[in-house]
């Protein structure tokens, strides 16, 4: 979907939620929990299930993590609001009939955990309006391209003009075979005044040339692949992207691509440690910070909620338990209310995230959480 930034279809849904909670002087007993129930709602109208179904919906061989791009929750007071784009009013029309349906079906679960409240639909507009922020995305994608572009242009201006010849053959198949042709007709012509040591050796200067560029076509390829994902791409970025402090690095133990096993173990190496070492010095880590700062409970979540980050979790958790740590762990945040309760009654907080698996975008969002409900963040431990 290609969105025009002067001109896009919208959808707005504005809501308003009302918890009937009163202050009663001198005393307060009552906790007043609507903000805790205005982000749960934002958190699920952008969970995976419905970004899903939007999509399959929609069809046109969209994405749902496109989805999340176009679809915006913002909540204040005692509101929210939920803004959806479309590439057509039609489109607009589909996402804000599921959005409608969706938010009913969050309504009933999170009446189970937060008692009895009122969720009334205040407006329901469709329109356009104009982007600043889908232009600067464009113009980012729009500039990664030009700059592999540039890239390939790049690499002849280092070539000798055979290897361009030969680098230009490579790209082209038709040339390739013209040029085939031509050396064939070449080496027959000359084959009385040329050495065959020599033919060798220009055969051997052409395999090497073929090497190196298929190494660098295929590093280009990887490198591409880690720019454009959105997703984690080394542990040093957690410290460097949010400033939060890495507890330790666990090895999976399942097997990586070969290619990039080798291109991490060129730029960050490899420790020796086993998977279990690994754990046990995460949770020694977690007490020791614990301990320090007088924390009493713990929680343990993840913006990723594969198999993986599941029994890492839970081996961290028995670890921490047998060292007579308070402990509790849970779902992501973002996405589970009760979850997101859980970790607002702990003194701090531990993130684990997974390599190529957690998004920058929700680490970023679980971060803001744990600050909004002024959760201490003890670090995070990075699954590599």
């Amino acid at each position: 979907m290609q969105l025009d930034p002067s001109n896009i279809p919208v959808v707005t849904l504005n809501y308003t939620v009302d918890n009937h909670y009163q202050v009663e002087y001198p005393l307060i007993d009552a906790r007043d929990n609507i903000g805790a129930i205005l982000e749960s709602f934002c958190s699920g109208i952008e969970s995976d299930k419905i970004c899903e179904q939007i999509a399959e919906s929609l069809g046109k061989d969209v994405q749902a993590s496109y989805i999340k791009e176009i679809i915006n929750t913002d909540n204040k007071a005692c509101n929210f609001s939920v803004e959806a784009m479309g590439l057509s009013d039609k489109d607009c029309e589909v996402m804000g009939k599921i959005l409608k349906e969706e938010i009913q079906n969050i309504d009933s679960e999170l009446k189970k955990v937060y008692g009895d409240f009122d969720l009334t639909l205040v407006s329901e507009t469709y329109g356009r309006k104009s982007s600043a922020d889908v232009m600067n995305d464009q113009t980012t994608q729009m500039v990664n391209m030009n700059n592999m572009k540039n890239a390939f242009n790049n690499l002849s201006n280092y070539m000798s003009d055979d290897q361009k010849t030969y680098y230009n053959a490579l790209l082209d198949s038709k040339n390739l075979e013209d040029n085939r042709l031509e050396l064939l007709k070449e080496e027959v012509k000359d084959e009385q005044d040329v050495a065959a040591p020599s033919v060798k050796m220009i055969h051997k200067k052409y395999m090497v040339l073929g090497f190196l560029l298929g190494i660098f076509l295929v590093a280009l390829c990887v490198g591409m692949r880690y720019l454009l994902t959105g997703k984690l791409r080394t542990s040093a970025d957690i410290s460097e992207c949010f400033g939060v402090t890495v507890i330790g690095k666990v090895k999976k133990n399942e097997k990586k691509s070969k290619i990039d096993a080798w291109i991490k173990s060129i730029f960050y190496g490899e420790d020796g440690f086993s998977y279990e070492e690994h754990i046990r010095m995460v949770c020694a880590g977690v007490r020791i910070a614990a301990q320090k700062h007088g924390y009493e409970k713990v929680y343990i979540t993840s913006a990723s909620n594969n198999d993986v980050i599941k029994k890492c979790m839970s081996e961290i958790g028995d670890g921490l338990k047998e060292q007579k740590v308070c402990v509790e762990s849970g779902p992501s945040i973002i996405y589970d209310p009760e979850s997101l309760e859980k970790m607002a009654s702990s003194d701090a907080v531990v993130f684990i995230e997974e390599i190529d698996e957690s998004r920058y975008q929700d680490i970023k969002t679980e971060l803001e959480k744990a600050h909004m409900n002024q959760n201490a963040i003890l670090g995070c431990v990075v699954l590599e």
